[in-house]
């Protein structure tokens, strides 16, 4: 069987960890490493387990890794030529049950550890056993996510996510006020979510206010890669407040409501200069492979429906939590219709079908599946 490989060097799969190789006609095999040869060697490794699992499943797979010839391929695309072709009703059945066979095999490494081992840290930067185990959660629901079909013109889609949130913020009840969720280990409330997200506008308001100003006065030098780091500055530098943690009342929760309305008409006068501008100024992009104009109305969209994962309550032990989210993953993925199967969604920016999130969901749970294992190995070595 020849197959090709895709090894991606995109800037962002490289600041994530090193270049990934996938392989489109092994739904699920993919391997990353710090450079290309250590990705592709990874891969080659990784070949022998994926055909021993899902081999008695699928007999179009090789026999051995002997009967598979790899012809690679370097790209930057995050969208490959494989992924556009529209998945058919009948292969469905085949890839669900390789998520299931992906998922046994992960429980078969961790549901008998002790609190102690899925807790341990091999060191201070690196993730705990139990920590992986939330992130593959969290990234299911993600990767569900990428079929939601929002409007393509990005001020349709700005509306769109806006009555999104809003619903999902007033349609709360009194006893929800206080929910305490848990993303990433930082703790979440409706009232944080409620302060943070006005502050958010308020930043986006000001790096666009600049950057069109510098556009009227025909500056060559525009906000840095740094400063136009948005989200990222907002999300994870915010210093949490000792009040975040507090029940709302109903009455603050409209107040509050009625600050995130201001602030963001304040947001949305500027995204509508940007309407005004003609197509290549608002669509060029400054060196640095930062974001255009135009981009930056479609991250605003993107990034407040993200916001809503705050308020989503997921269970904060990871099996359940696990479970929970496979569970709804699961049905959705088994309730698409065919029109959903040939679907083209665009999330920030990049294209998916369900024939890409069918195998990016599995090549993820299996490559943190191998860092488990890793971080078992650190940890009965240093038990040694």
């Amino acid at each position: 069987m020849r197959c090709k490989v895709y090894l991606d060097v995109e800037e962002g799969t490289l600041s994530e960890g090193g270049p990934l190789a996938h392989i489109p006609a092994l739904p699920g095999c993919a391997a990353r490493g710090r450079a290309k040869e250590e990705a592709l060697s990874n891969l080659k490794d990784l070949l022998g387990d994926y055909l021993a699992l899902f081999g008695k499943e699928d007999e179009s797979l090789p026999a051995s890794v002997a009967d598979v010839e790899l012809d690679v391929e370097e790209t930057e695309a995050l969208t490959f030529p494989e992924d556009k072709e529209p998945l058919k009703p009948e292969e469905v059945g085949t890839l669900l049950r390789k998520l299931e066979l992906s998922r046994q095999a992960l429980l078969d490494t961790v549901s008998a550890l002790s609190d102690q081992v899925l807790a341990w840290k091999g060191d201070e930067d690196g993730w705990a056993i139990k920590q992986i185990l939330e992130h593959i959660a969290n990234a299911e629901w993600w990767y569900i996510q990428r079929l939601q079909d929002w409007p393509g013109d990005p001020f349709e889609r700005l509306e769109a996510t806006h009555r999104y949130i809003l619903s999902e913020l007033g349609s709360l009840r009194p006893e929800e006020f206080g929910r305490l969720t848990t993303y990433y280990g930082q703790k979440w409330t409706p009232r944080k979510v409620l302060r943070l997200l006005p502050t958010y506008y308020q930043f986006q308001n000001e790096l666009i206010k600049k950057e069109l100003a510098a556009m009227t006065r025909g500056d060559k030098e525009r906000p840095s890669p740094a400063e136009l780091e948005s989200f990222q500055v907002v999300y994870f530098q915010s210093d949490d407040q000792p009040s975040d943690l507090e029940p709302l009342a109903p009455q603050e929760r409209n107040s509050l409501l009625e600050q995130f309305g201001a602030a963001w008409r304040e947001v949305k006068t500027s995204l509508e200069r940007i309407s005004q501008l003609p197509k290549e100024i608002r669509e060029w992009k400054p060196e640095g492979r930062t974001l255009s104009l135009w981009e930056r109305v479609e991250e605003v969209a993107d990034d407040e429906q993200n916001f809503t994962l705050r308020l989503t309550d997921w269970p904060q032990d990871p099996f359940e939590r696990l479970g929970a989210i496979r569970q709804m993953a699961v049905e959705h993925l088994q309730d698409l219709t065919p029109e959903e199967l040939e679907r083209v969604t665009i999330h920030y920016g990049e294209g998916w079908t369900a024939r890409k999130v069918f195998p990016r969901f599995l090549e993820h749970e299996r490559e943190h599946l191998s860092h488990i294992q890793g971080v078992l190995e650190g940890y009965r070595t240093r038990k040694r």
